[in-house]
């Protein structure tokens, strides 16, 4: 399945800070907590080389490494300094950075979300920001989630708005992702015999089948 760049972006942001804050996990460890290969997690760390500011000095760029079987990120020095925003942005980054929270592997208890709670009390925003991320089901999604981790089929009961009708396919998840504010699953649906791409929001219900993913990987 072809990931999008803003699906790499998402899970690069999510995927930092709880690096950093684990100073020097496992690849093992990044890798079942973000559903990644270890060549992905290669490939995501060596884009932080590409991350800095003008005139790329060394401390105006991200520090990653991976060495010894660990994952290292050291932030660039500008991050230690104050940063000064206006209400405005500040209610942007605030409402950017909660939808980040639901990427898969996030920790809701860890640096990010801590910044986040210190920015919405400076804001005075701390009831006032919700994110909706849809309608989607709490358990549909969940239940989505672990089709890709068992890398099994799943059977799901999908409202199609284009066609107005309701139909039980079976699909084999291979992501779950969300996007300008909508959760998505993709993979292989058996019905359409190809991939296909799903608004969670639109499955009234989804269960899992005792049946291994059999689509390439």
């Amino acid at each position: 399945m072809k990931v999008t760049t803003e699906n790499r972006l998402a899970r690069l942001l999510a995927m930092v800070p709880w690096i950093v804050a684990h100073n020097g996990p496992t690849v093992k460890e990044v890798c079942q907590r973000f559903e990644l290969t270890p060549r992905d997690l290669a490939g995501d760390i060596g884009l932080l080389y590409l991350c800095g500011l003008h005139p790329y000095t060394p401390d105006l760029l991200i520090e990653s490494d991976i060495r010894d079987g660990r994952v290292f990120v050291s932030y660039a020095d500008y991050f230690s300094r104050p940063l000064r925003l206006t209400p405005v942005e500040g209610l942007g980054l605030l409402t950017a950075a909660r939808t980040l929270l639901a990427v898969p592997g996030t920790d809701p208890l860890g640096p990010l979300a801590t910044g986040l709670s210190k920015l919405a009390n400076a804001l005075g925003a701390e009831d006032v920001v919700t994110v909706n991320l849809g309608d989607a089901s709490v358990t549909v999604t969940d239940t989505l989630r672990e089709a890709v981790l068992q890398q099994c089929q799943a059977e799901i009961d999908y409202l199609s708005f284009a066609k107005n009708d309701r139909t039980v396919r079976v699909i084999e998840p291979a992501w779950v992702f969300t996007t300008q504010g909508q959760w998505y699953v993709s993979g292989y649906c058996h019905q359409a015999v190809e991939e296909r791409i799903f608004r969670i929001d639109r499955i009234v219900d989804a269960r899992l089948l005792e049946l291994p993913r059999t689509a390439p990987p």
